[in-house]
């Protein structure tokens, strides 16, 4: 992800005359240069399984096309755990529950078109079976985070009840990529390992993350 946001800024830096005939440069999931067509081939090989997301970044000199791992895993520092729960609780208190679920919303863009209500599914699952014996078992913080953008209006969404991204941190920590529509992240507040989730999804997706996360402990 590093490599990524590196190649963006080296090429948002390059200044050209002309706007025209811009070339397009592509890498893989490993963050390695490919040609168009293995690009596209990659991408629609692994279309059914919902793999990869593709982004294209504009700079001034060139297109970057990114083909990037929708679904991905890491470990929180003890610092950015701290962080993390002081932006999103004000303290940094060490948490009763031991998950805890954020869903992301990006700002507007081409596929959410500004809207920011949620569908229901993505707010009952936490009622059904699974999640449900697990929230009463050992706890989950459940948060739902938007970027800044004055463009919409959190306050009138009537389906949940969004706060701000404060200081970027849920961005910077997860999701610093253009990610469209939705994303969401799923933390074990004990372990801090996690499993993030980029772009649109179902809520039964939640659920596979949840149990994959818990089968690795």
């Amino acid at each position: 992800m590093r490599f990524y946001i590196l190649i963006i800024v080296l090429f948002a830096t390059i200044k050209t005359f002309s706007q025209e005939n811009k070339p397009t440069y592509y890498y893989d999931e490993n963050e390695v240069r490919i040609s168009d067509s293995l690009f596209r081939e990659k991408y629609k090989r692994n279309l059914e399984k919902y793999k990869y997301s593709q982004l294209y970044i504009e700079t001034d000199s060139c297109y970057i096309g990114l083909l990037i791992r929708r679904k991905n895993y890491g470990k929180l520092t003890q610092f950015e755990f701290d962080s993390l729960q002081k932006s999103l609780k004000g303290s940094i208190n060490e948490p009763n529950n031991k998950y805890t679920v954020i869903q992301y919303h990006p700002g507007k863009d081409q596929c959410n078109n500004g809207n920011a209500e949620v569908r229901l599914d993505k707010i009952r699952i936490f009622k059904k079976s699974y999640l449900n014996k697990i929230n009463k078992k050992v706890g989950i913080d459940k948060f739902w985070v938007h970027k800044v953008d004055k463009r919409i209006d959190y306050n009138k969404v009537q389906s949940v009840n969004w706060q701000v991204d404060i200081n970027r941190t849920v961005e910077d920590l997860f999701f610093k990529l253009p990610h469209p529509c939705h994303s969401f992240v799923i933390i074990d507040n004990y372990s801090k390992n996690y499993i993030s989730y980029f772009g649109e999804y179902h809520s039964s997706i939640i659920i596979e993350c949840f149990k994959e996360l818990i089968e690795k402990q």
